[in-house]
């Protein structure tokens, strides 16, 4: 399993929950711009009405005016009474027009005040709404970081496991050489085994070109039986047979940089660490020790280059990150059973700022 592949399974659904917080935050921002310009309109219409009111009680006024100025005119002028009284009613009607137009724009204006409140409390809704999304895509965020740095261990202690296995099978890698060996010299030895061995050898030639199921089964039951009985002259002998291969992996090591220094993240576990500082002899201590050896002398670091330094990682820490990375080109650290290849890959852009904000802090 690689660091992508991991991250990939461990992060999918915080992406999809900060994809959906997203969209849910774009919808509030265009309730909240929604709503300004809702305001913005009826601000407008309020504006509209209030200059109409004006105009209208101008009228209203001038009509009482005018009312004032007949009646007057009725008191001093009889004759004229009819005629004044038709503009008498005519005045009225009008005062009623604009009266009744004074009631409607007074109550226009109460409707778009309410409509105006309504838009404001929509708008501190969104607001709030806003807030707490900016809020959880926070929380969200330092989650998914999490997620990042504890991949990164996660793959840095699978890798320890891996490289310190390969160094602890030498034993079994020697008992195995060790057994072929013998075994060989048995078969030189003794004409019953080599036979049996040619025997065996032929068999199994035999059953590649078999497409019979039933010829199949016979060149099986011959082969078991020959088995057994090389089995009974040289215990062992079965496994001496199989070939034994040599450890040939590549494995990446991962590193950060800032501006200041380069970060080299070493597979190395804290117990290792201290075994090897304290100069007790283990399988992990010594594993520990060829690795660092094998990334100093490989690469030709000296003590002014950078020191060791282990916080949660065995991290080796160098100034003048640029140069440094691009003169080293991996190294090779050679074990018992094979070898380990490292080749150096820069951590993606997320996981190594998390890396560099936790490295830094600590």
């Amino acid at each position: 399993m690689t660091l992508y592949e991991i991250i990939r399974e461990d992060s999918r659904p915080i992406e999809i929950e900060m994809g959906e917080l997203e969209k849910r935050r774009g919808k509030y921002v265009s309730e909240i711009l929604g709503s300004e310009e809702h305001i913005k309109r009826l601000s407008t219409e309020i504006t509209r009405f209030r200059n109409q009111e004006l105009n209208n009680k101008e009228s209203l006024k001038s009509t009482e005016d005018k009312l004032s100025e007949i009646h007057e005119q009725l008191n001093e002028l009889d004759e004229k009474r009819r005629n004044l009284l038709d503009n008498l009613i005519s005045c009225e009607e009008e005062r009623e027009k604009y009266t009744r137009l004074v009631n409607d724009s007074r109550d226009e204006l109460n409707r778009i005040f309410v409509r105006i409140k309504k838009s404001k409390e929509a708008k501190e809704l969104a607001i709030v709404n806003e807030k707490k999304c900016i809020d959880n895509k926070e929380n969200i965020e330092n989650k998914l970081n999490n997620i990042y740095s504890e991949s990164l261990l996660k793959f840095i202690r699978y890798q320890i496991s891996s490289i310190e296995q390969a160094f602890a099978s030498y034993e079994d890698y020697n008992k195995k050489l060790k057994a072929a060996e013998e075994f060989n010299l048995a078969r030189h030895q003794r004409t019953e085994i080599a036979d049996l061995c040619e025997q065996r050898d032929q068999y199994k030639e035999l059953l590649k070109m078999a497409t019979v199921p039933g010829v199949k089964q016979m060149i099986l039951e011959a082969l078991k039986n020959i088995e057994i009985k090389l089995n009974d002259l040289f215990p062992g002998a079965l496994a001496a047979i199989e070939p034994i291969s040599k450890l040939d992996v590549i494995e990446e090591i991962w590193w950060a940089g800032d501006k200041n220094n380069v970060y080299i993240i070493m597979p190395i576990s804290e117990c290792a660490w201290l075994e090897m500082s304290e100069g007790k002899r283990s399988v992990s201590a010594e594993c520990a020790a060829r690795l660092i050896w094998s990334l100093i002398s490989d690469n030709n670091l000296k003590s002014t280059d950078g020191n060791f330094k282990f916080n949660k990682y065995c991290v080796y820490i160098a100034g003048n990150s640029n140069d440094l990375m691009s003169a080293l080109n991996g190294f090779t650290c050679q074990m018992p059973s094979g070898k380990f290849q490292f080749i150096f890959n820069r951590l993606p852009s997320k996981i190594e700022e998390v890396f560099l904000s936790e490295y830094q802090i600590s």
